[in-house]
């Protein structure tokens, strides 16, 4: 027959002991293991409040005062340019008399606007005049004694442009003349005068004009002075 062991409660209150002190270090280690997990998490920083912006004041426009309305605009003056010189003319590459006797009225009129000479002469004498009064020019006639052409300036052979004129027949030319001073009885070196150029000529419309303004032949002329 066994026998009873005799219960050691001294030893039971150990090991009870025992097992409440490990339970109770396995809490502790437990806590500190969530304490030092919780300690491990990032902490997100709070967002920064913002402040609300006050509304800027609009600056109202800069109006013009009355005055300033009111006050006459002053024009810019431009800035002042340089004036160009006007060309210099030249006188064209034909001869006033060529040009004459070609009709050319506006090389005549670009000679004289250059400074040519109205009355300057060619080899025998003669002047522009009496170059237009052989080529029977009524007009280029009329330009030239508006510029001051001599109506009784001679040739060499002492003709006249009436003389010529009277010569051609040509009524137009001889009343310019005529009404222009032409003497009616200028002489040539033979002394005959345009009557009776216009009498070799058989002009008498000629004739009769230079008649109605006391035109003489050369014997009537010497009548005269006899």
């Amino acid at each position: 027959m066994l026998e009873k062991r005799a219960i050691d409660w001294s030893s039971a209150d150990d090991y009870r002991g025992a097992a409440f002190r490990l339970m109770k270090k396995s809490l502790i280690s437990i806590a500190a293991a969530m304490l030092l997990a919780g300690c491990g998490k990032p902490q997100q920083s709070a967002a920064p409040e913002t402040t609300p912006s006050e509304p800027v004041a609009e600056v109202p426009a800069q109006q013009p005062s009355p005055a300033a309305e009111s006050a006459p605009v002053e024009p810019v003056a431009e800035a002042a340019q340089p004036e160009t010189p006007p060309a210099k003319l030249e006188a064209p590459d034909i001869s006033m008399h060529e040009a004459i006797k070609e009709g050319d009225i506006q090389a005549i009129q670009q000679h004289l606007a250059t400074g040519t000479d109205v009355n300057m002469k060619n080899e025998r004498g003669g002047t522009a005049l009496y170059s237009a009064a052989v080529a029977g020019h009524n007009e280029i006639a009329e330009l030239l004694i508006n510029k001051g052409a001599d109506v009784n300036v001679k040739n060499k052979a002492s003709f006249t442009p009436l003389h010529e004129g009277a010569y051609n027949g040509n009524k137009e030319i001889v009343e310019l003349l005529i009404t222009s001073g032409a003497d009616v009885n200028a002489m040539k070196i033979d002394g005959m005068t345009p009557l009776d150029m216009a009498t070799i000529g058989n002009h008498n419309e000629i004739i009769d004009l230079l008649r109605k303004h006391g035109g003489k032949t050369r014997e009537e002329l010497k009548t005269i002075e006899k």
